[in-house]
């Protein structure tokens, strides 16, 4: 009850903090990997019955997670620019992109990190594990750049 209670007031706090900012992500990870949600299409979090719920201003479920697989939260509200390499030919895929599925994951241990085209860093979730998997499909739409290691991808979000 007290870690439920916990989870709701930082949920709040991130998304009264985040309403007004343009395009900052809300990191959910789970024990199946890493959930990505827009925060400005997220309108209510609520705690019940067991289950995470993130929903939109129309109460469309954006999300639906059991609380126990929640293991921890994080919103990026700090901006910054440029990226600090660009791909090589002897870069190391470090995760895998599936475009269909707008999924990454991971092929080694390492920060994950979205860019957008004029290098603007738009979310980073640090020490992401070998496996997990990356959900980006509540990303805003277009091309944006992945990158985790020195291995840089450029995508189309749909």
């Amino acid at each position: 009850m007290r870690l439920r209670t916990l989870l709701a007031v930082a949920v709040a706090q991130i998304v009264t903090f985040c309403a007004y900012a343009a395009d900052d992500y809300l990191h959910i990870q789970t024990s199946d990997g890493w959930k990505v949600l827009n925060i400005n299409q997220v309108d209510r979090i609520t705690f019940t019955g067991g289950t995470m719920v993130a929903t939109d201003a129309e109460k469309q479920t954006l999300l639906s997670v059991p609380t126990s697989e929640v293991k921890s939260m994080t919103v990026n509200d700090e901006l910054t620019t440029g990226i600090a390499q660009l791909p090589t030919e002897e870069a190391t895929a470090a995760f895998v992109f599936d475009s269909e599925s707008a999924v990454a994951t991971m092929q080694a241990d390492g920060n994950f990190a979205i860019y957008d085209l004029s290098g603007v860093k738009k979310m980073e979730i640090p020490a992401v594990q070998k496996g997990q998997i990356i959900d980006l499909s509540g990303i805003t739409p277009g091309f944006v750049i992945l990158k985790s290691g020195d291995y840089t991808l450029k995508v189309s979000l749909k």
